[in-house]
């Protein structure tokens, strides 16, 4: 009885020192792990922040790129030739306008009542504009054109879809610019910006390819 009685006294701390190792050793497995996996996820934050720093950086400049743009347009829009003797040269430097700046598909003149007195339409984006459905549907214009009256400067209208012959379509924005001679609103200029050409024509190719 004394014999078995060491026997289990010797296995007893034998399996407590065992216990005791491995126990040391899991906590220390569970320890590494856990570090690895905070400095994974730390540097998938890093990653991640550094990403979102770069898209807000793209962003800003983007929108940098298209304010100047829009702003430039504003001016060349004003100097269009508007007198009741110049459509000769209005035909002409519309055209011109168009064929130099894609975002634009369309320019119209239209007098103080709001209606149509001529229109040139780009090259490049050949939209079947039906006149009598644009005038009646789109009360974006007649909006913008208010607002323009109203302030004495040119507004921009909020965006919409116009819809192709063929079941597709773009999506346009309008900005109306006021005529104004002696402080007395005499017509407006109305250009229509396809937003889709917005994005790939006014926005640094550096920032198209990311």
């Amino acid at each position: 009885m004394v014999w078995m009685k060491f026997n289990l006294q010797r296995i007893a701390k034998r399996w407590s020192a065992l216990w005791r190792r491995w126990s040391l050793w899991t906590a220390l497995v569970v320890l590494v792990a856990g570090m690895l996996a905070i400095l994974v996820w730390l540097a998938g934050r890093y990653e991640a922040s550094q990403v979102q720093a770069h898209l807000e950086r793209d962003t800003a400049d983007a929108v940098s790129d298209i304010s100047t743009t829009l702003t430039r347009n504003l001016h060349t829009l004003q100097a269009l030739p508007t007198g009741s003797q110049s459509e000769l040269a209005w035909d002409v430097d519309t055209s011109a306008l168009l064929r130099d700046h894609r975002e634009l598909a369309r320019i119209e003149l239209r007098d103080a009542q709001m209606g149509l007195r001529r229109d040139a339409q780009s090259p490049y984006r050949p939209v079947a504009w039906d006149v009598r459905q644009r005038d009646n549907s789109h009360f974006e214009i007649s909006i913008a054109c208010a607002n323009a009256r109203r302030l004495k400067a040119p507004a921009y209208s909020s965006t919409y879809f116009q819809p192709h012959g063929d079941g597709i379509g773009f999506e346009m924005m309008e900005v109306c610019v006021p005529i104004t001679t002696a402080g007395r609103t005499r017509g407006y200029i109305v250009a229509t910006y396809a937003l889709q050409d917005m994005l790939v024509n006014l926005v640094a190719h550096s920032l198209t390819r990311s």
